[in-house]
Parts: structure tokens; sequence; C-alpha cells
């Protein structure tokens, strides 16, 4: 059951019944890592970026396997606003979108989570 330009498009019940129809037998036939497999490999990253690895390359230089959480992170949020992210911007150079994807990155995996007492002791 694949949607057309325009179903894709309504806002309507129908529409909703069909996508919990769908959903659920995707769920019965595949598992959970297979549709997150498919679901990273073909998302829209921005730039030219089509899947994990080609946003991997694009904004980091590196295999996809080779990321830190933080930048993992960073990917996993553009799906939602390709076109809106400040890394895919026009008016930036390649490099320079790469130098602060990697500053970013730097500076999000430096800081160390350290407990914070509940109260403080005088």
């Amino acid at each position: 059951m694949l949607f057309s330009e325009e179903e894709r498009r309504a806002i309507s019940y129908e529409r909703k019944v069909k996508e919990v129809i769908l959903a659920s037998e995707i769920s019965r036939l595949y598992t959970k890592k297979q549709i997150l497999e498919w679901y990273v490999n073909t998302n829209f990253y921005g730039g030219w970026a089509y899947g994990i690895e080609a946003a991997a390359q694009q904004y980091f230089s590196k295999p996809a396997r080779d990321l830190t959480l933080a930048e993992a992170a960073m990917l996993a949020a553009i799906p939602q606003f390709p076109l809106q992210t400040p890394l895919t911007t026009r008016s930036r150079p390649s490099c320079a979108r790469k130098l602060s994807c990697k500053r970013w990155c730097a500076k999000a995996t430096s800081r160390r989570r350290r407990p914070t007492p509940l109260c403080r002791s005088r």
C-alpha cells in the first residue's frame, strides 16, 4: 500500500487509518533494526547527502562507523529540517562547514557530566 502524491499531502482520517495499517504491517514483517537502518540510509541530510554514510562523509569527512556520539547526535537531528541547518547554507564554504561541525562535536564531547549534589554541605 503506497500513497500517491495527493494522498501524502491530504489531511484526513482515511489517510491516517492507512498509515496506521501500513505501519503495523511493516512492524510485523521487519525488525526495528531493519526499519531504522532503512530510515537512516534513505533520509535527506542536506546538500547532496542521502543516507547516513553520505552525511558522515559530507560533514565530517569520515565513515559513519567512526562517528562519535556527539557527531551522530548532530546528524540525527538534521532530517527534521535539512534545509534549515546552518551547516548546509550555501554562503559557507564546504571546509568551513566541516570545521564548524568538528568544533561543535569536540565541544560537546569534551564536556564531562559531573553528578550534581542534591544539597551542598557548608
